[in-house]
């Protein structure tokens, strides 16, 4: 089996970049417009370029690919290795020329299409994405990136050297159970693409990991004696390049509703009504400044601004490891 291409060569990027490259200095130019209103990515276009049109309530599918198409190491892997590519590389493919087309323009039928490249494609593995109904951002996020995983073990069948994107958000967590009767101990080693988060008492993210390594005690049978009841501590074994935290939002208690509860959320840090619109807060790609992505709204933003709205609403958060 040969490598295909994309729809786009490196040679066609490549001069579609550098025109666009021209433009925006003159419209900087023309327009007054300030550096912070041009997000670098592999090279720097408009703000206004970076929306992508709602579908029929696809909100929950935009903010997650803005957030994606952002992070840089996943964003490097899907763009680096299109040489591997075949014709099981749809959602790659798609992802790609998405990407690209808010480098060289605006064009919103084109967006649409590819956007509905990527819904067909996860309809056909989770028909529960059918139709235009309103999605959960995160069960959409855990089924794009199953499918991505599936299209990059298919490249690794090929060729070994091929790295799948989606191994930038995946890590392992060893839990280490204790009985509390006889003090037998058993390990087990567990695959992650992410950490689900409770809400602290204290309001406070950093809290709320904590929270989550806790030592817990639960009833679970001993086999080596009639012990009932083990004591679990959880360890990181490996760092993922990109950590994605899930915060709790609903109450699963009750009717699913919605939690306000602030969450005090920091920029970085080291580690040693029930229905509403999804929207995402990206850092901008330079490294400085804050975007605020609402379908093909795209507004200059802050940490300031955006850590206030996260505080109240925020759903997932992506970490990048320095």
């Amino acid at each position: 089996m040969k490598p295909q291409s994309s729809g786009l060569s490196q040679t066609e990027i490549l001069e579609l970049t550098q025109r666009k490259q021209i433009k925006i200095e003159q419209q900087i130019c023309e327009d007054d417009v300030e550096l912070a209103d041009v997000v670098q990515t592999a090279l720097p276009t408009n703000i206004k370029h970076l929306g992508f049109p709602n579908l029929g309530n696809t909100c929950y599918m935009n903010s997650v690919l803005q957030c994606l198409l952002t992070v840089s190491p996943f964003r490097d892997d899907v763009l680096s290795q299109r040489k591997w590519w075949n014709e099981g590389s749809a959602m790659l493919r798609a992802l790609t020329d998405l990407h690209m087309t808010r480098l060289t323009g605006n064009d919103k039928k084109l967006k649409a299409k590819l956007l509905s490249t990527v819904k067909a494609c996860i309809e056909t593995r989770h028909p529960d994405f059918l139709g235009d109904h309103q999605q959960d951002a995160h069960e959409f996020l855990m089924v794009c990136l199953s499918y991505l995983k599936e299209e990059g073990e298919l490249q690794q069948s090929y060729w070994p050297e091929y790295t799948c994107p989606v191994a930038n958000m995946e890590f392992q967590l060893k839990r280490l159970r204790t009985c509390d009767s006889c003090g037998f101990l058993r390990s087990i080693r567990e695959d992650y693409n992410y950490l689900s988060l409770v809400i602290s008492p204290q309001g406070c993210l950093i809290d709320s990991l904590q929270q989550y390594f806790k030592t817990s005690s639960f009833d679970c049978s001993c086999s080596e004696c009639a012990g009932t009841t083990v004591s679990e501590a959880l360890e990181l074994i490996t760092l993922p390049r990109v950590l994605v935290l899930l915060v709790m939002r609903f109450d699963v208690t009750s009717s699913m509703c919605k939690l306000e509860d602030r969450l005090e959320v920091p920029e970085e840090f080291s580690l040693s009504s029930c229905a509403g619109h999804y929207i995402s807060h990206i850092r901008g790609i330079s490294g400085s400044g804050w975007l605020e992505c609402s379908d093909t709204s795209i507004r200059k933003s802050s940490w300031s601004k955006a850590s206030r709205d996260i505080r109240k609403n925020g759903y997932m958060l992506f970490y990048v490891k320095r």
